[in-house]
């Protein structure tokens, strides 16, 4: 229900003008909310209703940035292709001229019941999020950023050693930097 958080949403948007935003769980009543009080942002792949609908996106400052390239995959294992998905753009800063990649994504989420199985898919698509990541950077020569719902924490106080799927984390950790822990401004 986007009525409850829409405009916290754009009050963050309009506050920090992200370059690039990561939108998951995107409903129909998100996707109309988006498009209509987008302003200069641009969706990678807007698709409006029913089946079609990519609840998993990407949307840029198209008064920032160029879009130079896109791309977009389902993951082949998971439980929602809807949500369980990566959209990827290439962008030039209008500014810098530097160029560089995001990737929007969304995991599964372990599930009571469910566990190994959810575990699996989690553990498939963090493999696919990596190969993804060493491809972009490969191919364009760019730094490449993933951001998202990864459904996964870091080993901590108040981590489910289960539900959390600290592993995955760790897994992710051994290919891509968590930009949280080395970022030199932090909110």
């Amino acid at each position: 229900d986007s009525r409850p958080r829409a405009k916290m949403f754009f009050e963050t948007v309009n506050t920090y003008q992200p370059d690039v935003i990561s939108v998951q769980e995107v409903s129909d009543q998100w996707y109309n909310c988006l498009m209509r009080n987008k302003g200069s942002y641009k969706m990678i792949y807007p698709i409006s209703t029913g089946v079609l609908l990519r609840m998993t996106g990407l949307m840029y400052n198209s008064e920032t940035l160029t879009l130079i390239d896109k791309g977009q995959m389902t993951y082949e294992q998971g439980n929602e292709s809807r949500l369980r998905r990566a959209v990827w753009g290439i962008f030039e800063s209008k500014n810098t001229k530097k160029q560089f990649a995001v990737i929007s994504t969304h995991f599964d989420c372990i599930r009571p019941g469910e566990e190994e199985l959810m575990h699996s898919y989690m553990e498939y698509q963090a493999e696919k999020i990596v190969e993804i990541s060493n491809n972009l950077k490969e191919e364009y020569g760019v730094p490449v950023f993933s951001i998202g719902d990864f459904n996964t924490m870091n080993q901590g106080e108040g981590v489910d050693p289960i539900m959390d799927a600290p592993e995955i984390y760790e897994e992710l950790c051994k290919s891509l930097t968590d930009t949280r822990l080395v970022a030199n401004e932090k909110a």
